[in-house]
C-alpha cells in the first residue's frame, strides 16, 4: 500500500511531489492503529525517497552539451516527466554520463580509459 502511495505521489505533468496528495496519504495513515500507522509512515518515507531517486535523471558532461534533448529523450524512454539535474565534470575529458536511479549510462573518454586499464 505504502509504494502504491508513493507511485501516485508525483504530479505527472510536472514530475514533482503534489505536497496536497501527500498531506491526504498522511491522513489516511493517520487513521491506521498505532503499530501499523508508524510502519506505513516509515514504507511511506521509504518509497517516496526510491520514487524521487527514480525520477530524477542528472547529466554530467564537459562542455558544449544540449541537456534538453537528453532530457526529452530520457522522459519518452521512461514514460514520465523527470526532474534534471546537471553537472559539468571536467573531470570526463569529453563525453557524458546519464545517471536514472541505479542506472548509469557513460560514453566518456575518461570511461574509456578506465575500460581499456581494467582489460
Amino acid at each position: 500500500m505504502a509504494k502504491q502511495f508513493a507511485q501516485k505521489s508525483f504530479d505527472g505533468a510536472t514530475g514533482v511531489i503534489d505536497r496536497e496528495y501527500v498531506r491526504a496519504v498522511i491522513e489516511v495513515i493517520q487513521e491506521f492503529q498505532e503499530a501499523m500507522r508508524s510502519l506505513l509512515l516509515k514504507q511511506y518515507q521509504y518509497f517516496l525517497e526510491m520514487e524521487q531517486i527514480n525520477r530524477m535523471v542528472q547529466i554530467e558532461y564537459v562542455s558544449d552539451c544540449d541537456v534538453s534533448k537528453i532530457h526529452a529523450q530520457m522522459e519518452h524512454l521512461t514514460n514520465q516527466k523527470l526532474q534534471l539535474m546537471t553537472v559539468i565534470v571536467p573531470e570526463l575529458i569529453a563525453g557524458i554520463r546519464i545517471t536514472l536511479g541505479d542506472q548509469v549510462w557513460e560514453r566518456s573518454v575518461r570511461g574509456d580509459l578506465e575500460a581499456i586499464c581494467r582489460a
